[in-house]
Order: structure tokens, then sequence, then C-alpha cells
């Protein structure tokens, strides 16, 4: 599961989930309970609430849709985790640092391309723009 992880605050990370949620959910007309099922924007089942979340622990909202992209509703769960919880491999920036300064040279495209690819960014043409440089 990916999850947002913002820099550590004495030792303490703050983490966010992305959630799917219903528009009864959303608009407060039903909560996400204890043994409620979560699923990510891939419709993937990933575990079961474990608690009731509090409001001051979410933040719900909706994209107002288009042709072909319905409406859709989310939330925006938060929690906390200590610094020896978290894989360093896995912090994005810790393995861009560890490319850029594995490097004595200029690092080229194909080293950033496997590094957005590894990391499952969408590119939104960033590499097309590099190529031209």
């Amino acid at each position: 599961m990916k999850v947002g992880c913002p820099n550590p605050l004495n030792d303490w990370s703050i983490i966010e989930e992305n959630l799917k949620i219903t528009k009864d959910q959303c608009e407060g007309n039903s909560a996400i309970i204890k043994r409620d099922s979560l699923f990510n924007w891939q419709n993937e089942f990933i575990g079961r609430a474990i608690a009731t979340i509090p409001d001051n622990l979410q933040n719900t909202w909706l994209s107002s849709g288009a042709p072909r992209n319905p409406r859709r509703w989310g939330m925006v769960i938060y929690t906390s985790t200590y610094k020896s919880n978290i894989k360093l491999k896995s912090i994005p920036e810790q393995r861009l640092s560890t490319i850029i300064k594995g490097f004595n040279q200029k690092v080229v495209k194909s080293d950033l391309t496997n590094f957005m690819t590894q990391c499952n960014f969408i590119t939104s043409g960033l590499l097309g723009k590099l190529e031209s440089r």
C-alpha cells in the first residue's frame, strides 16, 4: 500500500492514506465505522477499519466529474508512525538522493526514467521535456 509520509517531527511521521468512499460518507451522512471495508482508487480491498474514523483524523473531498469521468468521493485519513517503521528505501526522495550522489557526472535521462518507473510516477511528459534539453 502506498501512503503519503511527510518529513518526521520529533521522530514521528504523519501518514496519510487516500480512500475511495461513498457519496453518503463524503457528505457526513454515514461514517466509516469499525470493521468497514476500505478500498483504494483501483477499487482494491486494502483492509478493514479497526475503529470508527474520527472527524479530526480525516478529510473528505469530491471531484465534480466531467464527460467520461464520473463523480468521485474520497477521504484522506491521517495517523502517525515512529521513524523506525519507515523503510528508507521506500522514500522516493531518499532514492533520488542516492542516485544523484552516486554519480560523479551528470545524471542522464535513463537514470531518471528507471527511478520514475520503479516509483510508479506518472511522467506527465516530463521525460520528453528532459530529452529536448
